[in-house]
């Protein structure tokens, strides 16, 4: 059996190693890294290797000289669907306004927050539309869950669509202490009650003792980053 389910792929442009691989095919197949890209055609997502096994083609639904593919798996991990809209956003390019996030349930959110990680380690945050200076603002009214507030404190530190690169695993005993910012500021965190009563179950504390926003306070402050709840 296959390590994940079948996969098709639609629109393939019929390129020379595609075309070889289709006039004579390998049992054992190529790794491929499948790449998410937006309608510019900018990549969005790294997806992880995967086995360009092509068990049958044809001329595309979407015409031309374009190529659908059927593959006998695809990646292990795919997006589930309440990670569709989140996508749909995406395409269309980088979010220009902060809190688009704010839309989507959880595991929505948390998808945003993965597109605002690989864009990030892109390199490709658009440095025009960061805020700057020594104070910054996190606007908490939507942050009713962990993954809202990643995407949160990702717009407050580099702006819209934006991720703080973080280790967020100290906060289940990482030893590498937290990563310090490139330069200390004050962090306005607005209704900061909000996310404090939505998470009060929530602890990574092993004792589970400790709610997480207080451990997420405790993280920032160990960084150098100096937080007003307001």
């Amino acid at each position: 059996m296959p390590a994940s389910p079948p996969m098709r792929l639609i629109g393939c442009e019929p390129g020379e190693r595609l075309l070889r691989r289709l006039v004579r095919p390998r049992g054992d197949g190529d790794r491929v890294t499948l790449l998410a890209v937006d309608r510019t055609g900018r990549v969005m997502r790294h997806q992880e290797h995967m086995p360009l096994n092509v068990i049958a083609s044809r001329p595309s639904v979407l015409g031309g000289t374009l190529l659908d593919l059927w593959l006998a798996e695809g990646p292990a991990v795919r997006p589930v669907p309440a990670a569709r809209p989140v996508w749909d956003a995406w395409f269309e390019g980088p979010p220009a306004e902060a809190g688009t996030w704010a839309a989507f349930p959880s595991e929505g959110r948390k998808e945003w927050a993965a597109f605002a990680a690989a864009r990030q380690e892109a390199g490709r945050q658009d440095a025009g539309r960061s805020p700057t200076g020594s104070v910054r603002h996190l606007y908490g009214r939507h942050v009713t869950d962990v993954p809202g507030l990643v995407c949160a404190i990702g717009e407050a530190v580099v702006g819209p669509g934006g991720h703080y690169a973080q280790c967020w695993h100290v906060l289940r005993g990482c030893p590498c202490g937290g990563d310090l910012p490139f330069a200390s500021f004050t962090l306005v965190w607005h209704d900061a009650e909000v996310a404090r009563c939505a998470l009060a179950e929530v602890t990574v504390d092993t004792e589970g003792e400790t709610p997480y926003v207080d451990d997420v306070l405790r993280l920032l402050a160990r960084v150098g980053i100096t937080v007003e709840l307001r």
